[in-house]
């Protein structure tokens, strides 16, 4: 269902820090809306929906569930908006991070996380007998999770992990010992620089656990770059 989010205003620029603050809360118009826009677009109308294979960008197709909802009956909102939008994606990002969603993180490890996902990848099977086409699966989490709630995601497979918005809930203020502050963080995402650096270094290790020695060199490579970036080394 369409929902207006947090109250404005709700987006704050952190020009010396190169970072945002983002208390957005999830404001959209709705799956509905969604698809009708994409079924609109000049993207969808050049490619002829997905007839078109080659020289079309990606669409990757973002879901959650309402703010409303009941952690209990998350899936049914994931379930719904996935139904909707899979004819219309590339791929689906199931988004279990958004810290403006109350409790929506408990869904990132855990029962919680595994019976949605079996609820989801059950639905999958279902929509790609239905369609002729598979869909990956992405799960959007936060990158400030620990080796072993990310391991334990990893077991539960799924298409792919998303990690690349990071939010730091007052992880600074804490360790400043400004309670205060870090307060107001735990409510509000922070997108900071150094989260970017976190992410590559987790999908990192994710591609080692694969085997992929190539992707995880490059990931690598590309958070040293961060890191040098950050600090201005060269």
């Amino acid at each position: 269902l369409a929902q207006p989010g947090n109250d404005k205003p709700r987006l704050f620029r952190l020009q010396a820090d190169n970072a945002i603050i983002n208390r957005m809360g999830f404001n959209n118009d709705g799956v509905d809306t969604l698809v009708d826009h994409v079924k609109h677009s000049d993207w969808y109308k050049r490619s002829n929906g997905f007839k078109q294979k080659h020289g079309r960008c990606i669409l990757g197709i973002n879901i959650g569930k309402n703010k409303a909802t009941p952690l209990e009956k998350a899936a049914d909102d994931y379930l719904i908006c996935m139904q909707q939008v899979y004819a219309y994606a590339d791929y689906i990002t199931i988004n279990i991070s958004s810290p403006n969603t109350p409790g929506l993180r408990k869904l990132q490890h855990g029962e919680g996380l595994s019976e949605l996902l079996k609820q989801l990848k059950n639905k999958q099977t279902e929509l790609n007998q239905q369609h002729q086409r598979y869909v990956p699966l992405a799960v959007k989490i936060a990158p400030d999770l620990d080796e072993a709630e990310i391991k334990c995601q990893e077991s539960l497979q799924i298409d792919g992990v998303s990690a690349d918005a990071f939010y730091l809930q007052g992880v600074i203020c804490d360790a400043q010992g400004n309670k205060g502050a870090a307060e107001q963080l735990y409510k509000r995402a922070l997108y900071l620089c150094p989260g970017h650096t976190q992410s590559l270094q987790h999908l990192a290790s994710h591609a080692e656990r694969e085997g992929n020695m190539e992707k995880a060199e490059l990931y690598q490579n590309r958070a040293a770059k961060s890191v040098n970036e950050r600090t201005g080394k060269d």
